[in-house]
């Protein structure tokens, strides 16, 4: 009797491969693709992101007084800075090194956990001097509640950094989304029941939690038990230059609420905080997605300078074609913004949004210059840099101290414009593919459209007359885009660009065409 023959055993290579959250070596197969597809995600991101915050300022601003925003702003000016520590750096070396291994992200992410519990403290420590400085005992249980949430944050670094450095941008997409809904809702739900300053501190809370778990749950990657590797001293150096220049920056950026509030009070504090916080929300969805496609994109092309520096032009080149027009209309349009999205209380933070509208002008530019040196590698001139610009930020916030916040939003876009932005354009030129020239040519690409909509929205202004803020942004807008379009479409360079947006649909949607 014959006997069946057993079924062969299953050889290795017909496994399923295991996931290997550090790898990228797929990446390099298809990597405008990738990066094509990563941009849209990213900008979905923002765009919801974007949306579910204008709301929720909207109806926090009509729930809140701004004595209730000026309180928050009080403290998150100091605690802002003891965040930037969450990060130390490491992230970006998880991102930019194209070889690293389980012990040394492991290694970093204890450290994140470590300098997060150093966090949690020192805000405790820092609670009674802040309330005794501020001369508000109402700041000292609000600082101490949001220690929890600097806690928490820490121990997600490595986790986004892993998902960023795989260019999965949906699942970062996703968890920013989640977070912001969940942390919104939270904290609109607390001002309706009358939590008045509170409800700000319950929203940012509540937001990194949810940022924490969700992350967690999306990187399919786990520490190991913490241990010192060899290579850990080069990545803790490169962490450390980062942090560094992130410190100076934060600095730079944050001590005109630390002054204000300290000189002028929470009530003119608030009308500040709120024009800057309206003003930068567009201007960050344009930032943080070039951050977050730019990084690990350009990181992956640092050994071609070719097509690194022909990814730069293209990136800044639509940057410019898109943001500075779309500035120019928020500064032209000042005063219907405020009054639409935060309320007639507020009309004072309208002459403050137009001035810091001049210094935001550049602004993507001038954060790119970090970004693009990371991703070659430079972390030493980053640091420089951003403590020379710092330095620059922080003598232009002094010398407008004396005339109240319009007078430091006068004196911050002085600066940017003709000071600290040229000089961190010749720096990112010293070394690397990109030079300086090539930043300027960026700028220039968007003033003809800058131009031609500050044209449009003055004569529609100065020969007609709108019922309502709403009337006047219905009545102009189409005109002003149609405008900076036609700008666009009358030179050769434009119309490169427009074939550049439609070669990225293509490729996203998976049909490339020729450039």
């Amino acid at each position: 009797m014959a006997v069946a023959a057993a079924p062969p055993e299953p050889t290795p290579a017909s496994a399923p491969a295991k996931f290997d959250p550090l790898a990228i070596a797929h990446l390099q197969k298809d990597l405008n693709r990738v990066s094509a597809r990563g941009g849209v995600f990213t900008i979905v991101a923002q765009v919801s992101v974007f949306a579910v915050q204008t709301l929720t300022m909207i109806f926090m601003a009509r729930l809140l007084t701004p004595t209730d925003f000026g309180l928050f702003a009080m403290i998150t000016s100091v605690t802002g800075f003891i965040l930037l520590f969450k990060d130390v750096g490491l992230s970006n070396a998880t991102i930019q090194k194209s070889e690293i291994t389980q012990p040394e992200v492991s290694l970093l992410f204890w450290i994140n956990g470590a300098v997060s519990v150093c966090m949690a403290l020192a805000t405790l420590v820092l609670a009674p001097l802040l309330a005794w400085f501020y001369h508000q005992p109402r700041l000292l249980p609000m600082v101490m509640v949001l220690s929890i949430g600097f806690l928490v944050a820490g121990f997600a670094v490595q986790h986004q950094a892993i998902i960023t450095r795989q260019m999965r941008f949906r699942a970062i997409a996703f968890s920013d989304i989640t977070s912001i809904l969940v942390s919104s809702a939270v904290g609109l739900s607390c001002a309706a029941l009358g939590f008045s300053y509170w409800s700000l501190v319950y929203m940012q809370v509540s937001y990194f939690c949810a940022n924490t778990t969700i992350l967690w749950c999306l990187s399919g990657w786990r520490p190991s038990a913490p241990g010192w590797h060899a290579n850990a001293r080069n990545l803790l150096t490169f962490g450390s230059h980062i942090t560094g220049a992130t410190v100076m920056n934060y600095l730079a950026r944050n001590l005109d609420n630390f002054l204000i509030g300290r000189f002028c009070g929470p009530r003119l504090l608030g009308f500040y905080g709120r024009a800057y916080q309206l003003l930068m929300l567009p201007v960050y969805q344009i930032c943080v997605p070039f951050k977050a496609v730019a990084v690990p994109a350009l990181s992956r092309l640092a050994h071609d300078p070719a097509r690194y520096r022909q990814m730069c032009h293209n990136i800044l080149d639509n940057v410019a074609r898109i943001s500075m027009p779309a500035i120019v209309y928020m500064i032209g349009t000042s005063d219907w913004l405020v009054a639409l999205i935060l309320g007639p209380k507020w009309t004072a933070s309208g002459p403050i949004f137009a001035c810091l509208g001049i210094a935001t002008l550049l602004q993507p530019f001038s954060s790119s210059v970090a970004f693009i040196m990371i991703s070659q590698g430079r972390t030493r001139d980053v640091f420089v840099s951003q403590f020379c610009a710092g330095v620059m930020t922080i003598t232009a916030i002094c010398s407008g101290l004396y005339w109240g916040p319009i007078g430091v939003a006068a004196a911050i876009s002085i600066f940017e414009l003709f000071i600290r932005t040229p000089y961190l354009f010749y720096m990112v030129g010293r070394s690397g593919p990109l030079r300086t020239y090539d930043m300027y040519v960026a700028c220039f690409a968007g003033v003809g459209g800058s131009i031609a909509v500050l044209a449009v929205v003055d004569l529609l202004r100065h020969y007609f007359t709108f019922s309502s803020p709403l009337a006047g942004f219905a009545c102009t807008l189409p005109p002003a885009f149609l405008a900076a379009l036609a700008w666009t479409l009358s030179s050769s360079n434009g119309r490169q660009s427009l074939r550049q947006m439609r070669w990225f649909v293509a490729t996203v949607r998976g049909r490339p065409s020729e450039k």
